[in-house]
């Protein structure tokens, strides 16, 4: 039993750690600055929970207090290029007036840094027709960016993607004439999250402008292990000799007990935790227990049947919401997608149609569609928000200018209030007469046109297949996108990304090639593109926990694997299912 005394001398060491926390973490703060006003370019590589974000808002702070008069009086202007436009808006709301500080995408500030280049422009795009998918017979007057989508404007307007806008900058860098208004214009372009942007954008600053030391000085603020999405050719770990580190060290979210598995992932960038309060708890969970008969198909060879699947993680779940340490605390699952969840969340029809690979990598152009326009539209719609309208359409003008417009939308929303009732194919239909303020990409209009055409009738393989797909109800595309947000009680590594809750319980399971952490984490090989890819999961996974992290391995794994866990979360911490629930029903 702890004594007053003894409480008030916990109370004074936890007080004076909390201190030199703050003092450290001020320190670090002040080195950027100090590295800042010396004119270098520099990164500060922030680990999970290292508080990036605080030290980019102290940075602009001092950027308003000590350069706005300059920066106002030169005409010139600080860019603050984040990954979201919810990014976006959060700085925005810091800035009140100060408009020398422009918070924007990389899309928006590529368009808006070359937009008066009409000449240049065109001159890029008629040199590359093939990149930028122009017919020989288009004849280019204006070049234009507003919904983000690729087409022709009475014959002689440009519409770009936003892949183009991106491909058109790179291609303006090239220009040394361009190049000298950029960085005149540009002096300083702090990039937030600077691990996802587009790996070919950050190869022409350093080219052009860092390898030189001429140009913008360039500030980066990221966390290269938090590179996870692949599908924009992201930079990764920037490391160069004219970019100063600046490393910080110190974790504000996450519990001692979590910190120290994350510094045995990641022993290049050790961590020190600021919440030695907080008592948590880490522990891996082994399914090798079972004794009946597993799966045998080939990509969940040795996985848990179906149903003793959900039963465990189910069971596991009840005990760590039960339990003495976790009661009225947030919790989250994390798990790689795969058909045992499809049948337990209703979108198995789905699943079977796309296969697993498919689903997980979520690149059906049908799927995608749903879940980047017609869902956030939908959500929009009921809610009167114009604002998050604007924001799916990609836009910087209102959708409704006069009473038509209006109307067309009120129409559309009054059709998508009973959508859970309809197919995907009728769903597709309702926005088809919005095409030209809603970009429907060309492989959805394929298909929903071959549908119309083959729906009564037989045709080819193909077409029997869309009119299988498009035949599903929409529902279960609801259901399998609602299971990658971060609200749901379940949800992928990667819809986690930049999460944090107290109790996390990360699933390890078969059912996607892509993902294999028993084959590649033991293996160390920073030049395996694979080892990294699932070293860089893995860590984001576990440093979603703010105070207690579950691992629990639902198919038989070997020594090796068995060792490394053993090195990161001591053999003390590795439970079979059944002692793991004895254990903690004993102790609740």
């Amino acid at each position: 039993m702890v004594g007053k005394a003894d409480s008030r001398r916990i109370g004074e060491i936890i007080m004076d750690y909390s201190k030199e926390i703050i003092t450290k973490a001020n320190e670090k703060d002040n080195e950027i600055i100090s590295v800042l006003q010396s004119g270098r370019n520099f990164c500060v590589e922030a680990g999970a929970g290292a508080g990036k974000t605080y030290s980019l808002n102290k940075v602009i702070d001092w950027l308003r207090d000590s350069r706005e008069t300059i920066y106002k009086r030169q005409g010139k202007h600080v860019i603050c290029i984040t990954f979201t436009n919810a990014a976006v808006n959060v700085i925005s709301s810091r800035l009140n007036n100060s408009e020398f500080i422009i918070p924007s995408t990389i899309h928006s500030f590529a368009w808006v840094a070359m937009k008066q280049f009409q000449y240049n422009i065109i001159k890029i795009l008629l040199a590359n027709k093939k990149i930028f998918q122009i017919e020989n017979n288009n004849e280019i007057r204006e070049v234009r960016y507003t919904l983000g989508i690729r087409k022709m404007l009475f014959d002689d307007i440009l519409l770009l993607s936003h892949d183009d806008v991106l491909n058109l900058f790179s291609f303006m860098l090239d220009d040394e004439h361009y190049r000298n208004w950029f960085a005149k214009t540009y002096p300083l372009i702090l990039i937030d999250e600077y691990q996802d942007t587009k790996g070919s954008i950050i190869d022409k600053f350093i080219k052009y402008f860092i390898d030189r030391d001429i140009g913008p000085q360039f500030g980066f603020f990221g966390d290269s292990w938090q590179t996870i999405y692949q599908m924009n050719k992201p930079c990764g770990e920037i490391v160069h000799d004219k970019i100063f580190r600046i490393n910080k060290e110190i974790n504000f979210r996450s519990s001692r007990q979590v910190v120290s598995v994350l510094n045995k992932i990641r022993p290049d960038l050790p961590q020190v935790p600021a919440k030695i309060e907080t008592i948590g708890k880490t522990c891996v969970i082994l399914c090798d227990d079972f004794t009946g008969l597993r799966q045998t198909e080939k990509n969940f060879k040795d996985e848990l049947p179906v149903e003793e699947f959900k039963h465990r993680i189910q069971i596991v779940e009840d005990v760590i919401r039960n339990s003495a340490l976790s009661k009225n605390e947030s919790h989250k699952t994390l798990m790689l997608t795969n058909k045992l969840l499809a049948v337990y969340q209703n979108y198995d029809e789905l699943l079977k149609i796309l296969g697993t690979e498919r689903f997980r990598d979520e690149t059906d152009p049908v799927y995608q569609f749903f879940k980047l326009k017609v869902e956030p539209i939908r959500h929009a719609l009921e809610k009167n928000d114009v604002c998050a309208l604007m924001e799916v359409l990609g836009s910087n003008f209102p959708p409704i200018n006069n009473i038509g417009d209006k109307q067309r939308w009120i129409a559309l929303r009054n059709k998508l209030s009973d959508a859970e009732h309809r197919t995907a194919f009728e769903v597709i239909g309702y926005f088809m007469d919005m095409n030209d303020v809603i970009p429907i990409p060309g492989e959805v209009q394929k298909r929903f046109s071959l549908y119309q055409l083959y729906k009564c009738e037989q045709g080819d393989n193909e077409s029997e297949k869309i009119k299988q797909y498009l035949s599903i109800k929409y529902i279960q595309f609801i259901n399998a996108i609602n299971y990658f947000e971060p609200t749901s009680m379940f949800s992928t590594e990667h819809g986690s990304k930049g999460e944090e809750y107290d109790n996390v319980l990360f699933v390890i399971s078969k059912g996607w090639s892509y993902y294999q952490f028993d084959k590649y984490l033991p293996n160390k090989d920073v030049n395996n593109k694979s080892y990294i890819r699932n070293r860089n999961l893995f860590y984001v996974s576990c440093s979603r926990a703010k105070k207690n992290l579950y691992l629990m391995i639902t198919y038989p794994i070997d020594n090796v694997f068995y060792n490394y866990l053993d090195g990161v979360f001591g053999k003390e911490n590795i439970l079979s299912y059944n002692d793991f629930i004895e254990r903690n029903i004993f102790e609740s």
